[in-house]
């Protein structure tokens, strides 16, 4: 896997400041190992000419290269602009059976993630004047970007937007071709998960209750969760109408342990892993209880 890590404003006012993450997050797919496809009606990275000012304007589609994509190849199409107010905005959408050449998705694939829409996805607010870290990891088969985290006052602890996609586990903890997992939100409101099966298996009904499935400790507020000295983290379950092996990708510990932007060596399914957390130094319920951080793999 792959690591790149940038500072960045939360913000689309000019094309300097929006070429810094859309064209950072388009570098990466390339970087890890995804490749575009030919696809009419993409964008030319980076921007040029104006910011780009509306939803399905500019955008760019990446398939899977790994191994398993012979047997399910992972497409996401990934929209990019900045709205009236400066503010970031995406667009997300991710298949197991391609394109039809002109920019649009075959079934199967996920519900379109996008904008100010009923399923929002874009940044808080504008920023322009605080620098950001935006962190991205990876490999041709498995993707996560967490930008703008570790903000520290209003609105940068809104900010954080997030993407993970990762393909579906065994028992062992092997990454298999049976489904592709997407996870994705923002700091402020909208958290999304959903999966896509291989074969033209379909997609299950999209999931943005705000919460994602993790055991945690009977404690309350922002506590430790340690525990006899160890200090405890959660896999992070997939709904896909029933339990499925969690993926290694993500975990969740309580906010107090992992602090925005502090990393930490765990070990899952027998392999040691590098994370770095993921939330805000504000109040970030994960799990309908406790404050909590995500832990998104990071190496």
């Amino acid at each position: 896997m792959a690591t790149a890590t940038t500072n960045a404003y939360c913000d689309g006012s000019s094309l300097t400041n929006f070429n810094a993450w859309a064209y950072w997050m388009y570098q990466q797919f390339l970087a890890f190992g995804w490749t575009q496809t030919g696809d009419s009606g993409q964008g030319t990275f980076p921007a040029s000419g104006s910011v780009p000012s509306s939803a399905g304007s500019y955008y760019a589609i990446f398939q899977s290269a790994d191994g398993l994509s012979a047997a399910t190849k992972i497409t996401v199409k990934l929209e990019m602009w900045a709205d009236g107010s400066s503010v970031p905005n995406f667009g997300l959408t991710v298949g197991t059976n391609g394109t039809d050449g002109a920019g649009n998705m075959l079934t199967p694939y996920t519900t379109r993630l996008y904008g100010g829409g009923s399923n929002s996805f874009k940044a808080y607010s504008a920023n322009a004047s605080d620098l950001l870290p935006c962190y991205a990891s990876g490999d041709s088969g498995s993707i996560r970007f967490v930008m703008w985290n570790n903000g520290s006052g209003s609105p940068d602890y809104y900010n954080i937007t997030y993407i993970f996609i990762a393909r579906s586990r065994d028992g062992s903890g092997n990454a298999t071709s049976n489904y592709v997992q997407l996870w994705a939100g923002n700091g402020q409101a909208g958290k999304f998960f959903q999966t896509v099966f291989g074969n033209n298996g379909g997609a299950n009904q999209l999931d943005n209750s705000g919460y994602v499935m993790a055991a945690y400790p009977s404690v309350s507020g922002s506590a430790s969760w340690s525990s006899g000295g160890a200090i405890l983290a959660s896999p992070v379950l997939q709904n896909i109408g029933g339990l499925s092996n969690p993926t290694p990708d993500i975990l969740l510990g309580s906010n107090k342990d992992f602090p925005p932007g502090a990393t930490a060596s765990i070990t899952v399914y027998g392999v040691a892993h590098t994370y770095v957390a993921m939330g805000s130094s504000q109040v970030y319920a994960w799990v309908n209880g406790p404050q909590s951080s995500l832990l998104v793999r990071y190496e």
